[in-house]
């Protein structure tokens, strides 16, 4: 919804005749350094694509990697069904309000820590993020849009 604020501003400041922006250049090129954050995506996704699947420290098997735009989508599966999914977050306490948040901040951390992606985070791109149980159950979908 950011994203189309912007554009429409964009818009309406820019003008709309031919010298205007395109729907693509304005998410592509959405920094200072008018680098092509499109091309940075298509690139991190062709560097990680040959190491898949593999699974991250805690335990999650990523399993596909795909680029649009200005954005890069990871999808992870856990290694238990959704039933076990639900005993697990039942018996923690947790509400799945609040395990969502937790799983949100734990992967924007990742995503902020390692230097590569928070650069392309920094320069306009965005990872997301979608988590799954082993049969299929889409538990939680995190977007990482900003790292400081």
């Amino acid at each position: 919804m950011a994203r189309f604020i912007m554009y429409a501003f964009a818009l309406i400041v820019l003008g709309t005749g031919s010298s205007s922006l395109s729907a693509s250049e304005f998410l592509c090129h959405p920094n200072s350094v008018s680098d092509d954050v499109c091309e940075r995506a298509r690139e991190i996704e062709d560097e990680m694509r040959p190491q898949l699947p593999f699974t991250t420290a805690d335990g999650t098997l990523i399993t596909r990697i795909s680029s649009h735009d200005s954005t890069v989508s990871l999808e992870g599966r856990w290694s238990w069904s959704d039933a076990v999914f639900k005993d697990r977050l039942l018996k923690s306490g947790l509400t799945l309000s609040e395990f969502r948040a937790k799983a949100a901040q734990s992967t924007n951390e990742m995503v902020c820590s390692t230097e590569v992606l928070a650069a392309f985070v920094r320069l306009g791109g965005q990872f997301r993020y979608k988590y799954s149980t082993e049969d299929n159950t889409t538990v939680v979908e995190v977007l990482v849009v900003h790292c400081e």
